[in-house]
């Protein structure tokens, strides 16, 4: 199956790539070669970044029950700002990103959300499998639920947010908090999540090549995220995996995928699971767009056009929770 890539899209990726000197392929690097990658691929998309009031570094600190170390946060604040925040974790493949790789995005993000946005520096694989993430987030969302005001920021409702491994990530989190028997936020809106490590579904086996992600990489990034065999059987990781009983304990949690992405069944299966028990929320698929495209805005109007629905879809939850 061949399908092809808007011509804005692709004209920004062939930009990109000619930036860098050609992008190789992330198996055949070592952890320190994929995140110096990562930051010069990520380097020409943070241009004509829009203003703020105000952005911020603070610190989440240590967490002694999930034994997480103080971990470096970040805030951005729009001049137009409602009551209520996200809470943004990153992607990346549980291996790359940082506070900084998103920033035009999370400036967008949070002019239209008209909220602050609040991202994490959590730990990083190979160096730090699972669980140490996936605590890192928690710990950083119980922060955010209980002394937002100790660090500054809006008391108000948390509503999470990621792309990629990120969204992984916010959902294994609110997975786990389930279990833990702990609050959860007012909702999630999250984008193009691997959630599953079932590689025969359709996206997975259409769009495994020519397409930016290619399975081999996701299977890659999945064996160093998960070497221990042990963990793929654990919702928090793969938040498929969780049964019917704790999905339907979830807040209202809208999704976007892209069209031309590998991981785009999961969102799908997702969604049709949280259709069948009654659960509130959304699947918005962008057509002819791959895997990572919303770090495009300054070049690409479908990355803006679906920064502006994120923003939306913000709005609505943190207005439900009032």
């Amino acid at each position: 199956m061949t399908v092809a890539i808007l011509p804005e899209l692709q004209a920004e990726l062939d930009r990109v790539e000619a930036a860098v000197g050609g992008v190789p392929d992330i198996v055949d690097l070592t952890p320190e070669q994929n995140r110096d990658l990562n930051n010069r691929y990520n380097a020409p998309l943070n241009v004509d970044l829009p203003e703020l009031a105000e952005i911020r570094l603070f610190e989440f600190p240590a967490n002694a029950d999930l034994a997480t170390p103080p971990i470096e946060g970040i805030v951005y604040r729009p001049t137009v700002a409602r009551r209520g925040k996200v809470f943004f974790v990153h992607g990346g493949g549980w291996a790359v990103c940082h506070l900084r790789s998103h920033e035009r995005f999370l400036r967008m993000l949070a002019i239209e959300a008209q909220c602050e946005v609040i991202g994490i520096d959590y730990r990083l694989a190979p160096e730090h499998p699972f669980p140490a993430a996936i605590n890192d987030v928690t710990a950083g969302l119980r922060t955010l639920l209980d002394h937002a005001n100790e660090l500054g920021l809006d008391p108000g409702p948390t509503v999470v947010s990621g792309d990629s491994a990120g969204a992984n990530l916010g959902l294994g989190m609110m997975v786990g908090e389930v279990q833990a028997g702990r609050a959860l936020p007012k909702g999630a809106v999250l984008y193009y999540g691997p959630y599953s490590q079932d590689f025969d579904q359709p996206s997975y086996r259409y769009f495994a090549e020519g397409y930016g992600l290619t399975l081999s990489a996701l299977k890659h990034i999945w064996k160093q995220y998960l070497p221990n065999l042990v963990s793929a059987e654990d919702p928090r990781a793969v938040p498929l995996s969780m049964d019917d009983a704790t999905l339907a304990t979830l807040p209202r949690i809208d999704l976007l995928a892209a069209e031309l992405d590998p991981v785009t069944s999961d969102s799908v299966l997702l969604r049709r699971r949280l259709d069948t028990l009654g659960r509130p929320g959304t699947l918005h698929i962008e057509p002819g767009v791959t895997h990572g495209f919303l770090q495009m805005t300054s070049k690409v109007e479908a990355a803006r056009r679906a920064t502006l629905l994120i923003g939306q879809l913000v709005r609505e939850q943190l207005d439900a929770a009032k």
